[in-house]
């Protein structure tokens, strides 16, 4: 017996299924039609899908683009930082380097952080991916709203995002990127997890070599998969890539652009062909990419063509019949073709047939052609002229125009010019903080950069208006910018030379125009027109100009000629074409000149002088010396001017230095050297001051030789300074070797002045013209916005105590302004903190302070309104009170008639008594004296004289001499002492006027010995009334003497001159008994005019009283002090040491060295003491006691005391800034970077640098920086505050995408954040609030960014606009923690800045939120 569920052989036993039809045959035909049927069926809706199937082959379009699309590019551009790509349907595309590969990327990050190795594995992106390459590229972003719209990538990960590597088969196409160079091939990274790809050398082609970065595409050998892992063997041979893609079955994901294919046209459209490949996958070709006419095309037909794209979601393919050879026939960018042929019409444009058979493109908008003529007027075949404006190298189109406005234009791309063109451009923006003036000429836009905005300096920007149509030069083309820079310097406009464009060009001998970019002590660095530079070497410069950059200036315009070439290097050597420039320009001694200010310090100013209609400059040195007769007036005059200011002088010295002055110029006379003789007086200028000798700088004309001054024959050696101006007596004159010996002892100098009766004179001038330079120095930019420029003499302040000295008082004003009282000009007890009211009697200036008179008398006599007093006629004796006496002059107030007018007296007799003897002036004294010059003729005050100078000296003169001198005092300046005024330097003319006055004074001291019969029968009576008030002056004075002398030196003289002064000068006066007759003689106390003078004279005249006051008390005799007398004095003394103790051991800060010096030895680490120390010295302008004392801080601070001695050298830094030179203050850099924490030592600098204006010093310490510390995000926020601070608001917009690269992707919102802050406060608001919305379109829930942003509208007052941000925060859904904290912030503000309904709408606002929230949770 078998079983049935085990068969031994046979077939299988088919149970028949029931079945309701009658016949199984008819059953079985039935289902085979339904099989065959359903095949075609399937079959023909595969190639037709009538549903979907599009009716025309559009272009790619930007609507059409989308994020992550994958489409076939070329190279039109590489720069360095990016490449431009075109793209399919015209469109351009912005590659940027850090998005070519993640190899690539590190690399770059290498060779930024190695600062000397040198990576051989890197490449720069032109030298990777030329113009013409095919590149496959990932639409990374798409935004129509930016410039480029659209943003590129490289990367594998992103090109290769859609590619299985399952369906990798021998001969796919591959896109991948060099990841390292091995030493047999290439490794390549595909992109794709698990998917390692390698190129071996023998699958390239001979010859070929790849970069790290370089995007290849590739054809797959073989790949091998194990343990997840595929490995492909790649090929970039020709053969292997461009070979044909067989038409098998593959998934569209697999095909990459570039990729070659055979294609079947199914039919043939309107603008167009429709293509199935692949097996039945449906593609399209545009008219555009065909080789041929559309009518040369017909269905069935085989065709060869390359993957352009293919389009998500439908899965269109579309492809290109083009050639990818390069092209041999171009036209230029610009050119206008008369006539072009209408091919065919596009949805968009008009395609047109163009010369050489290339094609172009003309989109509907640039037909200025209604819309329902089109048609009509572009039909096929009809001719029709066009400009051509740019080329899309991968549908090899030219984009053209038939806009008549752009038809006309001439210039269209930076393609239509070169370096040297002369243009007429347009004004759009001038940019006065920046320096930068924005112009464009038809289609092309560029920029004139502050260094070429005039030959006279940046300054003349302000005679720049827009819409100005002005001619210009092409300096410059940037292909990387697409702009051009255009110079508008006079120099290089008009210039007749040639222009270098290319080195291949130059030629020894040659001569061009260039202009300095860099002066060093090895030459100068010359930028010609265009890219070329060049060196000339210190050897062939003059060695004597080596100090003062070799006489050229930043941006100087200068002729040079090639002296040698090295072709292996490309180097040119040049050298500069001297003209004799002095000739050229012509200068004389004394001659007005007007220059731009190239640099400036408190040294002095460096100025460049251009002629008018002279082609011609000349650098020259206006020195501080030269500025004012005071040298610390001379340096804040010199420090306060900026380069680019217009600056006039008077010619002093050609040789060996160009040298100006705005003080003294000799008479012309004396500046011929075969004139002069001795006994001459010239104003010298001190060059060097030596242990046996002073070498001046003399103003005679071809002078080369300093002049000598024995130590002996200078008075006051000790207190002279480099360039400070002297007079000279000429002693010696060597014609032979031109060399003159002098003598500048003030006696020498001074007794030709009494000789000449011209010494008042003197004194007067020199007085006046340190006033007038306060004047000039207070009228300064930089005291206009000072309290101390809106103080008047006169002016009643109150102030509070602020220390108690031994020379008086400081105080603190109501204005924050300083004020100081000496000790005579305060009666009562005073103490620190006390309230305190005075009248202001001198405003300094230097040291910003203002001398103030606390003593009520004199606070009473001086008047508020010293600006609105009467005129004081000149033959009135008035009588004053001293007040003030200072080393230029005397301050008194007049008493009785001009009462309650300040007035100055002459402290210094000549220019050389820079020592001047003020002894005799004591403050409180009484004086008489007449009125020289009013405050309408003179500056800040009137200038009067002693009565005692108008009197009668031992060599009796008559009484009509005195009269004559007294008159004569009406600013008479003698033509060999002339100072220049500021407010108009005199001219030639003027001087001529002053020869002419000091002739008529020596006529008149030659009548003055004629006999006394001939003058008085020529008297006037004004002058017999000034003879008897002389004569009555006399008798009196004589009776005093005698009154003086009963009195036994028992009382004291109201001058505040003691007894013991009086026997010092009466002891004195034994050396003034028996003088010789014409000998003259200079007293050693006092400022006396007689020349044999009578001290009891001048004693008696100022112990003459007045009315309203009272007689000195007599002086009583010692008598011996009794014991409690004697311990009362013990006490005293005691209290008086007690009190010094406390000052020292309490935080007042000390006054005087000695103080000091005990101060550091008791707290040697302090820093704070130290830099008090520092500060005490700047404010007498004793600059290198400070830097001594910053020295000998940095020694005893301990080491430990790290942040101690930084303090000290950011405070050396800033003094050297702003008193040193640039030499100084570098060194000191350079030492404190080597000793201290060098990334707070840069970030100070960037401070110190912003603060002080300096542009290029800045931008250098930014670049080091950011070399050094990339990886601090601070380094990239205190570079870019800095320069956003001096007005470079690219540069620190730069700044900040380099940070954003440099630094790690979780610091960019706090650093984008910190950039929007700063843009807010330095730079542009609009800027500043794109910054925060494009944070917080990324970050919306970062609360702290929010917050950020309203506090930042609140500070730029954008009220309207914070409102409307809260408003935005806190619709949104957040966390409750988060929304509290909104809210809270909302509800701040609308207290500080709205209205109660505000409040309570925003608080209505928050019960909602809570409201949604809660019942959110209830329904959960």
């Amino acid at each position: 017996m078998t079983l049935q569920n085990f068969p031994r052989g046979g077939k299988k036993q088919k149970i028949k299924q029931p079945t309701d039809l009658l016949f199984g045959k008819k059953d079985k035909a039935v289902h085979k039609r339904k099989k065959l049927n359903s095949k075609k069926i399937n079959s023909k809706a595969s190639v037709e899908p009538s549903n979907i199937v599009a009716t025309t082959a559009e272009c790619l379009t930007f609507n059409a683009l989308t994020q992550g699309m994958i489409v076939l590019g070329r190279i039109q551009e590489s720069t360095q930082y990016g490449a431009t790509i075109a793209l399919p349907g015209r469109i351009c595309g912005k590659l940027e380097v850090t998005n070519v590969s993640q190899a690539y990327t590190k690399l770059l990050e290498n060779v930024v952080n190695s600062e000397d190795v040198e990576n051989l594995d890197f490449k720069a992106l032109p030298e990777i991916y030329k113009p013409g390459d095919y590149v496959v590229c990932s639409i990374k972003e798409v935004n129509l709203n930016e410039k480029w719209m659209v943003s590129l990538s490289f990367e594998p990960e992103m090109v290769n995002q859609n590619l299985d590597p399952a369906h990798l088969v021998k001969g796919s196409k591959l896109a991948c990127s060099i990841s390292s160079i091995e030493e047999h091939g290439y490794a390549v990274d595909t992109g794709i997890n698990n998917l390692r790809g390698f190129l071996s050398l023998k699958d390239i082609e001979e010859g070929k070599e790849y970069y790290v970065g370089q995007q290849i595409l590739c054809a797959v050998k073989e790949a091998k998969t194990s343990d997840s892992t595929t490995v492909v063997k790649l090929s970039t041979i020709s053969k292997h890539v461009t070979s044909l893609v067989a038409l098998q079955q593959q998934p569209l994901d697999t095909l990459i652009p570039g990729t070659k294919m055979t294609l079947e046209v199914k039919r043939v459209l309107s603008n167009g062909l429709q293509v199935v490949f692949n097996g039945g996958s449906i593609g399209y070709i545009n008219q555009t990419y065909l080789n041929g006419p559309l009518s040369s095309y017909s269905e069935d037909m085989k065709v060869h063509g390359t993957l352009l794209y293919i389009m998500p979601t439908v899965k269109y393919a579309y492809f290109s019949l083009l050639s990818n050879d390069p092209e041999v026939d171009k036209l230029n960018i610009g050119d206008i073709v008369e006539k072009a042929r209408v091919v065919n019409r596009e949805s968009n444009g008009i395609l047109l047939n163009l010369p050489n058979n290339l094609r172009g493109f003309v989109s509907l908008k640039k037909t200025e052609v209604n819309f329902d003529k089109i048609r009509k007027v572009f039909a096929p075949k009809t001719i029709h002229k066009c400009k051509l404006l740019a080329y899309n190298s991968l549908d090899r189109i030219y984009i053209c125009t038939m806009q008549r406005h752009l038809l006309q234009q001439k210039y269209v791309s930076i393609s239509n010019t070169k370096p040297g063109d002369l243009l007429n451009v347009k004004i759009n923006k001038v940019d006065i903080q920046s320096g930068f003036v924005t112009v464009s000429v038809d289609k092309i836009s560029g920029f004139v950069p502050p260094e070429h905005i005039s030959d006279l300096g940046p300054k003349e920007i302000s005679k720049l208006k827009v819409g100005d149509t002005i001619k210009a030069k092409v300096f410059k083309l940037d292909k990387e910018t697409n702009k051009i820079t255009f110079t508008l310097k006079q120099s290089l406009v008009q210039s007749n030379l040639p222009v270098l464009h290319n080195f291949e060009e130059a030629e020894v001998g040659k001569k061009h125009h260039g202009v300095v970019v860099q002066i060093t002590t090895q030459g100068l660095l010359i930028r010609l027109i265009g890219d070329l530079k060049g060196w000339v070497p210190a050897q062939s410069l003059d060695s004597e100009t080596a100090c003062k950059n070799w006489n050229f200036s930043f941006g100087q315009v200068v002729p040079i000629k090639i002296v040698q070439i090295n072709q292996d290097e490309k180097k040119l050597l040049f050298e500069v074409v001297t003209k004799g420039k002095a000739s050229v320009l012509n200068l004389s001694i004394g001659e007005m000149v007007e220059g731009t200010v190239i640099d400036s310090s408190p040294e002095g100013v460096q100025v460049r002088i251009i002629k008018k209609n002279q082609e011609s400059s000349e650098a020259a040195f206006l020195p501080a010396g030269h500025m004012a007769p005071s040298s610390e007036i001379g340096s804040l005059l010199a420090a306060r001017y900026v380069p680019g200011d217009t600056i006039s002088g008077m010619v002093f010295s050609t040789k060996p230095n160009l040298i100006l002055t705005r003080t003294l110029v000799p008479q012309e006379k004396l500046t011929n050297f075969e004139k002069l003789k001795i006994g001459h007086c010239l104003p010298c200028s001190i060059a060097e001051i030596s242990d046996v000798a002073v070498k001046v700088i003399l103003p005679i004309k071809d002078m080369s030789n300093f002049g000598t001054i024995p130590c002996n024959e200078v008075s006051g050696i000790d207190s002279l300074s480099i360039h400070q101006i002297i007079f000279g007596k000429i002693t010696f004159i060597n014609k032979e070797e031109k060399l003159i010996t002098l003598t500048a002892a003030l006696h020498n100098v001074w007794s030709d002045n009494v000789r000449q009766n011209i010494d008042m004179t003197t004194a007067v001038d020199v007085l006046s013209l340190y006033l007038n330079k306060v004047v000039e120095l207070s009228k300064q930019t930089y005291y206009e916005s000072s309290a101390i420029s809106k103080v008047v003499l006169g002016q009643r302040v109150s102030g509070t105590v602020e220390k108690v000295t031994d020379y008086g008082l400081v105080l603190k004003l109501d204005n924050n302004l300083n004020g100081t009282v000496r000790k005579e000009n305060y009666s009562k007890k005073v103490n620190v903190g006390d309230k305190v009211t005075g009248s202001v009697i001198w405003v300094n200036y230097i040291h910003e302070i203002v001398e103030i008179v606390l003593l009520p008398h004199i606070i009473n006599a001086i008047s508020t309104k010293q600006k609105k007093l009467s005129t004081i006629p000149t033959d009135t004796q008035l009588r004053g009170e001293i007040v003030l006496v200072t080393k230029w002059f005397v301050l008194a107030v007049l008493k009785g008639h001009g009462k309650g007018t300040l007035v100055a007296l002459p402290s210094r007799r000549h220019l050389n008594d820079v020592d001047p003897a003020l002894s005799t002036y004591v403050v409180g004294g009484k004086i008489k004296c007449f009125i020289v010059l009013n405050v309408n003729e003179s500056d800040i005050l009137p200038i009067c004289i002693l009565k005692s100078a108008l009197e009668p000296r031992k060599e009796i003169l008559s009484p009509e001499v005195n009269s004559k001198k007294k008159n004569s005092l009406k600013r008479q300046i003698s033509v060999s002492e002339q100072p220049a005024a500021s407010k108009k330097l005199k001219t030639e003319e003027s001087k001529k006027v002053n020869e002419e006055q000091s002739n008529k004074k020596t006529k008149k001291v030659k009548e003055s010995n004629v006999s006394e019969e001939i003058n008085k029968s020529r008297k006037t009576k004004k002058e017999k009334k000034q003879e008897q008030l002389l004569n009555q002056v006399d008798i009196e004075n004589t009776t005093r003497k005698k009154k003086k002398l009963k009195r036994n030196n028992s009382i004291e003289c109201e001058t505040g001159v003691d007894n013991e002064i009086v026997e010092e000068v009466s002891t004195r006066t034994i050396r003034f008994t028996n003088p010789q007759k014409n000998d003259i003689v200079i007293p050693e106390c006092g400022f006396i005019w007689d020349t044999t003078p009578d001290p009891t004279l001048a004693l008696g005249e100022d112990s003459s009283s007045s009315e309203e006051e009272a007689v000195a008390e007599p002086k009583t005799k010692k008598k011996k002090l009794s014991a409690t007398e004697r311990r009362e004095l013990e006490r005293q003394k005691e209290r008086e040491i007690r009190q010094r103790e406390e000052a020292l051991a309490s935080s007042q800060t000390p006054n005087s060295v000695d103080q000091f010096d005990r101060l550091v030895l008791s707290s040697p680490d302090s820093s704070l003491i130290w830099l008090q120390y520092m500060a005490y010295h700047l404010q007498a302008t004793e600059i290198e006691k400070a830097r001594a004392v910053a020295r000998r801080a940095i020694k005893t601070i301990n080491f430990r005391e790290e942040n101690e001695k930084l303090n000290v050298w950011q405070a050396w830094l800033n003094l050297e800034s702003r008193f040193g030179s640039p030499e100084s203050l570098n060194d000191v850099f350079q030492e404190a970077v080597r000793t201290n924490d060098a990334f707070k030592i840069y970030m100070h600098m960037l401070t110190v640098h912003a603060d002080a204006g300096r542009q290029v010093e800045l931008e250098k310490i930014v670049t080091t920086a950011i070399g050094k510390f990339k990886q601090n995000p601070q380094v990239w926020i205190e570079c870019g505050a800095a320069l956003l601070k001096i007005g470079l608001k690219e540069k620190s917009r730069q700044t900040m995408q380099r940070a954003l690269q440099s630094l790690p992707a979780n610091q960019h919102v706090d650093l984008m954040v910190k950039f929007a802050q700063l843009e807010n406060k330095f730079g542009d608001k609009e800027r500043s609030q794109t910054l925060f919305e494009q944070v917080l379109s990324s970050y919306p829930k970062r609360v702290d960014v929010w917050s950020s942003y309203v506090d930042s509208l609140i500070k730029s007052g954008d009220i309207d606009i914070a409102r409307k941000i809260l408003e935005r925060a806190v619709v949104q859904t957040l966390p409750a923690r988060k929304m509290k904290s909104l809210f809270k912030k909302f509800v701040s503000f609308e207290e500080q800045h709205g209205t109660p309904e505000r409040v309570s709408h925003v608080q209505q606002l928050a019960v909602n939120y809570v409201e949604n929230q809660c019942r959110i949770k209830i329904s959960i």
